[in-house]
This record gives structure tokens, sequence and C-alpha cells, in this order.
């Protein structure tokens, strides 16, 4: 059954709550919601922000055709930072569980190991996985030595304690992305456009990238991604992230799958003039059909045709803890 709230709010006072955020990819959201329903501990809230009806209808019919229970809240499209200030702002369950939407988990047991390592590590904010620090280079567009990224929580999957989280939203820092020039201290602006000589295709015209006098003394950009600022607050408040070795093999992340759905005009013109590079691109030509694949194979819920109106529960989802 799928029921559908107002805000998150209204879920009210639970224990514990697993988040994923849909923009548009109906079928990839339904695989992660699936997996994660098979855990079976964390009640799983649905945040749709694809535009227009079609997406709610999707997600009521796989609710009922394969006796899915879950939360559904309509939100605006927004920025995925965002988008989370505001979910961790309002949502009242102490722990909160970030599942992207193009991630599928392999192993029922990850949410109940997660939340006996943070439960058990009273500083900690959260656990996971660490991604980052690391250098910017070439194959992200910059010239090396000149771009840094920032150290974060691995945002596709994430345990977090929201009354630690919740105090440093509130305070004014957000889960949204930011890309900081500072190559000149006295004006942002003006380090941006110069940081320009740095990005494809500029550096091969001047030869920049080639001759290390050129480089700056210091990283002239550093890029703070989706929860990188929040990260680096909580480590300055004395709160520590719980790492989960060995997590990343026990899930599959389509990365991208999203990304590419919502590229923007802006984005696709900078692609075309080699100014802005995918370094790490989609992982399939077609997440969707990969995603109903899964669905079909692994958890036996099927389709009888292409379209939703088609949907089977053909058999029952395999036990294993740990799926292919």
């Amino acid at each position: 059954m799928m029921e559908s709230i107002e805000s998150p709010a209204a879920l009210g006072p639970l224990a514990r709550i697993a988040v994923i955020i849909d923009c548009g990819t109906p079928w990839v959201s339904t695989l992660a919601l699936v997996s994660v329903l098979r855990a079976g501990d964390y009640p799983v809230l649905v945040v749709d922000c694809a535009p227009g009806d079609a997406s709610t209808l999707h997600f009521r019919r796989v609710a009922a055709a394969w006796e899915l229970r879950f939360f559904h809240l309509r939100m605006p499209l927004r920025p995925h930072g965002a988008t989370l200030d505001r979910l961790l702002a309002e949502l009242r369950a102490p722990l909160v569980l970030l599942v992207d939407s193009d991630l599928e988990l392999l192993d029922m047991r990850l949410p109940s190991e997660l939340e006996t390592a943070v439960l058990g590590t009273p500083t900690a904010y959260g656990g996971g996985l660490l991604h980052g620090p690391a250098e910017l280079g070439h194959e992200h567009g910059f010239s090396r030595g000149v771009a840094r990224y920032s150290e974060r929580m691995w945002i596709p999957l994430v345990l977090l304690r929201r009354d630690v989280v919740v105090e440093v939203v509130e305070s004014g820092i957000s889960f949204r992305q930011r890309r900081q020039h500072d190559e000149l201290p006295w004006s942002s602006w003006l380090s941006r456009l110069f940081a320009l000589r740095w990005r494809l295709p500029l550096r091969r015209l001047f030869g920049l990238a080639a001759d290390p006098r050129h480089r700056p003394v210091r990283p002239c950009v550093t890029d703070f991604d989706t929860g990188a600022l929040v990260h680096a607050e909580l480590k300055r408040r004395g709160h520590v992230f719980v790492e989960l070795p060995g997590m990343a093999d026990r899930v599959i992340h389509l990365h991208g799958a999203t990304r590419r759905r919502l590229g923007s005009m802006w984005r696709r013109l900078l692609s075309a003039l080699g100014l802005h590079v995918e370094a790490n691109a989609i992982v399939l030509d077609d997440p969707e059909r990969h995603a109903r694949e899964r669905l079909a194979e692994v958890y036996g819920c099927r389709l009888q045709t292409a379209e939703t109106d088609g949907l089977v529960r053909s058999s029952p989802p395999r036990d294993s803890s740990r799926l292919p």
C-alpha cells in the first residue's frame, strides 16, 4: 500500500526512516525501493520530484500490484542538496537512511550494520563511506594541481543521526553543492573567470597544463559535492563519521542515471565546448530497462507488457542475504 503524505512532518515520530528521492527515473527508483523494503527494518519514504502525475501513478500501481508498503511525498524539483536540507529539517525520525534512487542494496544486512556502527559510537553523526578528498584532474576538465575535491560522506547510501545533522543545517550550512574559486581572494567572480584558463580545451590551446611553472601555489578551485560542507562543519564540531569497510561491494550504484535525465541545456552546451566533463558517466545506456530486468529476475516483480498496466508478481523474492 502506498500512503501519500503532505509533508515530511506528517510521518510522525518514527524510530527510523529510509528516504529515496525520485527525479523522473521511476523504474530505477522502484528497484531502489524494493531492495530497501527487502531489508525489512526501515519504513521507506519515496520523495517524488518528477513533474506531472505520471510518476505518482507509477508508484501507486507498483504498490498495488506487488504489495509494497511505503510512504509517498510529492515535492517540487530542486537541487538535490536543497531537497535534503528541507527533509532533514522536517523529518522527526532520529535515524535517516539516505538511499540514492539509482542504488540497489545487494545485502539486506547493511542497514542494521550501519545502525549498529553509528549507535555504538556516541560522537558519530552518521555512517557509511567517506568520499575524497582527491585532486580533480584532466578527467574532470582541469589541469593537474589546480582543483581539489573536498571530503564528504558518500551520499548514495548514508545513515544520519538527524538531531546532530539538523543543528548544522539550521545554522545555515547546506547540503547543496558549491564550487569555491579563491585564487583571487578579493574577488570570487574574477577567480571563477580566471579559472577558465585551467579548463578544457583552453589548457590545450595555451599549453598551461604541461608547465608546472604556470600552476598556482595552492588549489584555486575547491569542489564541495553534495553534503561536503555539512560534513566539514560536523567534523569541526567534534563529530565523527563511522566507515563500514567493503560497503561499496554490497550495493550496485547506477552512477549518472538521474544526472543524464536532468541534464540542462547549459550543461550540454558546456560539454559541447569542452568546458564541462562528465568524469563518471552513466554506467548503462538504458538504466530503466536494467531496473525492470532486475526487478523481474531477482525480485520476481515482472511485467506482462512494457506498460505499467501489466505488472504481476510471478514469484517471491529470493531469500538469500546477498543477491548476485
